[in-house]
């Protein structure tokens, strides 16, 4: 995968805001895939993946050991959470049902502005509201793509990304089948295992079990995420367009230009054409067997009996 050339305000926004010195970029890179190549437990890069660790040096702002840290925890994931990352095939009869639904989180359009994060959205069904979910499998879906976002999406890196969860569907019986453990591990591979950093998380007229989703997974989240979240309870969503520009937003939310409709059928013909990546993709992992450097992996197993507090930026 050979490196992308930037546009003019992204390369001076990593430069500025990331550390990136173009003059340095090579050596930095190189100096990765050299740690990476004696890691006998992440035989995972080949000469050709300087875009991706050029994507997670920039998610680290250029921190070699945070780069290292991270590339570690996104490759040791996929041995840990199995469930996760197991079966990871768009034409499978759950996935094509979630893709379809749209039961994920679903990158809009980019925004006109260049440097805004990627906003991705989150709609459950309002007319259905006891349809059966399965968390699993939408948590996967949510891996995937953001997946491609990192691999396709250099904005989606370097500026980071917001999530819209419009949720009027939501039910004290969805609550049920998203148990304490599931949870955690959705936040501990959507913040801390990507190169990207998650700008704002917003909950649009969601009903009281909304909340108390929230409520269960507060004790995983860092305060500066928790700075982040906002609810928005208006009917005109104008407490939303003051974050997120109107134009940037389905019909459905107030835009003009496009509909969810047309954002799900094109993600998941992007999805689709991907399949042979994903099915690729999913052989590389860590082999913890082989894994020489004691490693605290406390925080992926998780504390028996207790919430352990995320520092995730």
């Amino acid at each position: 995968m050979p490196i992308r050339e930037l546009p003019e305000e992204l390369q001076k926004k990593t430069e500025k805001e990331l550390n990136e010195t173009p003059q340095r970029r090579t050596s930095d890179i190189d100096h990765i895939k050299d740690w990476l190549s004696k890691q006998p437990h992440l035989n995972v890069i080949s000469p050709a993946d300087d875009q991706m660790v050029l994507n997670f040096l920039r998610g680290c702002k250029f921190r070699a050991e945070k780069t290292k840290q991270k590339m570690d925890y996104y490759y040791s994931t996929k041995t840990i959470y199995r469930e996760l990352f197991d079966g990871r095939d768009p034409l499978s009869e759950e996935m094509q049902y979630t893709l379809n639904a749209g039961r994920y989180w679903l990158p809009l359009p980019k925004s006109k502005n260049p440097l805004a994060p990627r906003t991705l959205l989150y709609q459950s069904n309002p007319y259905k509201p006891s349809e059966k979910l399965n968390p699993v499998i939408q948590m996967k879906t949510i891996l995937m793509v953001m997946d491609v976002l990192v691999q396709e999406d250099d904005s989606f890196v370097i500026n980071g990304f917001q999530v819209i969860q419009f949720l009027p569907g939501l039910s004290l019986q969805h609550l049920t089948e998203m148990s304490p453990n599931l949870i955690r591990m959705m936040y501990l591979c959507t913040l801390k295992r990507y190169p990207a950093r998650m700008k704002g998380l917003h909950f649009v007229n969601i009903p009281s079990a909304g909340y108390a989703l929230f409520k269960m997974a507060k004790p995983l989240i860092s305060e500066k995420i928790q700075s982040r979240i906002h609810f928005h309870q208006t009917n005109d969503y104008s407490d939303l367009y003051k974050i997120i520009p109107k134009s940037d937003l389905p019909k459905e939310l107030g835009g003009e230009s496009y509909t969810i409709s047309d954002q799900l059928a094109k993600w998941n013909d992007i999805m689709l054409k991907c399949r042979s990546w994903f099915l690729e993709n999913e052989k590389l992992r860590s082999d913890e067997s082989k894994r020489i450097a004691k490693w605290d992996n406390t925080e992926l197993f998780g504390v028996e009996g207790s919430f352990r507090k995320l520092d995730i930026d």
